[in-house]
């Protein structure tokens, strides 16, 4: 399988995913600080490091910073730590802050919906709780407790809300008996040979070619699906020398691309070769190499009913939210700056405690 270079900015997407995903685990709501229906800015009436206030509780900033190292930690394991230096960078750096404030900022609404649903913790939890918040101060050093401006305490009850959000959503869902059929869920096999109609700038701004331009690779995209149908070329040679980079050997359901390039994958049997398709993007010569991958298909299924689940809960938690009111500390996560996480090596608060939860 070939992949192509891709743009900095599809880059930071995906990691973005990845670290929500991570972090997130099973709360449905996304990666966001649009979280509460009325916000209020504030920068008085705040206690020492105190972020914000929601209805009755508040956030340290302590908590927050938790958070937001433990994403970017966890980021630079995997893909280093050049991105704050790249291009995109400050981009980056931004959207990881949002990320971990509107996570923390849900799990604080979960709680107050845990109370309202008299939803709590048993003494087992509790006590995997504390196992895990001992487990996790243990493993920072005193210069990163002091950066964090966490203790024994504030760590306690960060794993307690992130324990006790979970058990609701668990709740919540518990009862969501759902059936995805094969069909729904099917998973199909391709090859493709791409051709960009479009050129993307080193800012990632994308740039369409012109009519002329196109009306020539609409031409060799046609010379290209002859040589591919007359049985004398390998197409996957053809896609090694030809493809406009991208996965040249992809799977994906139904809704998870264009609808033009979907109905013609959808309608291809084994081994047979399409037509040139032409999408927003470019022109697809396609080969279907299996119409039903069980694997895929098996793990869509869970995709689907998942999402569903999210879908009854967000309408729940969506309904909720819009009437908090939250008193935020502009000022104060303002002053958080990049020279702030110097020294501040940890990464294991989730992995800590999905170890004790799973």
């Amino acid at each position: 399988m070939r992949k192509a270079n891709i743009s900095l900015h599809k880059f930071v997407k995906r990691v973005i995913v990845h670290l929500c995903a991570a972090a997130l685990l099973l709360f449905p709501t996304g990666c966001s600080f649009d979280v509460f229906g009325k916000q209020i800015v504030l920068t008085t009436g705040f206690r020492q490091d105190e972020l914000f206030k929601l209805e009755g509780q508040n956030c340290m900033l302590g908590e927050a910073l938790v958070y937001l190292s433990n994403m970017r930690n966890s980021y630079e394991k995997i893909y280093g730590e050049e991105i704050w230096s790249s291009q995109q960078g400050g981009v980056f750096a931004v959207t990881v802050r949002e990320n971990a404030l509107a996570l923390i900022s849900q799990i604080k609404a979960m709680n107050l919906l845990a109370v309202d649903n008299s939803i709590t913790l048993s003494d087992e939890e509790e006590r995997k709780v504390r196992e895990a918040a001992d487990e996790y101060f243990g493993s920072l050093g005193e210069t990163e407790r002091k950066k964090l401006r966490i203790d024994e305490d504030l760590v306690l009850r960060m794993y307690r809300e992130y324990a006790l959000a979970h058990k609701y959503y668990r709740e919540i869902i518990k009862d969501i008996d759902l059936e995805v059929s094969d069909d729904e869920a099917r998973t199909i096999t391709i090859e493709q040979i791409f051709l960009r109609t479009y050129l993307e700038g080193p800012d990632g701004i994308r740039q369409e070619m012109s009519l002329s331009e196109k009306e020539a690779l609409r031409v060799k995209a046609e010379e290209l699906r002859a040589l591919a149908a007359d049985g004398e070329h390998e197409f996957s040679d053809l896609v090694l020398e030809y493809s406009d980079g991208g996965l040249s050997e992809l799977s994906f359901s139904k809704g998870d691309t264009d609808p033009v390039f979907e109905n013609a994958v959808f309608n291809l049997g084994t081994n047979e070769i399409s037509e040139v398709i032409r999408t927003k993007d470019g022109y697809h010569i396609i080969k279907c190499l299996t119409t039903f991958n069980r694997e895929e298909t098996d793990l869509n299924k869970l995709k689907i009913a998942d999402l569903s689940r999210q879908k009854v809960f967000g309408e729940r938690y969506d309904t909720y939210v819009s009437t908090l009111i939250t008193a935020f500390n502009d000022e104060l996560w303002d002053s958080v700056s990049e020279d702030d996480f110097d020294g501040i090596n940890t990464q294991s608060f989730f992995e800590i405690y999905h170890k004790y939860f799973d």
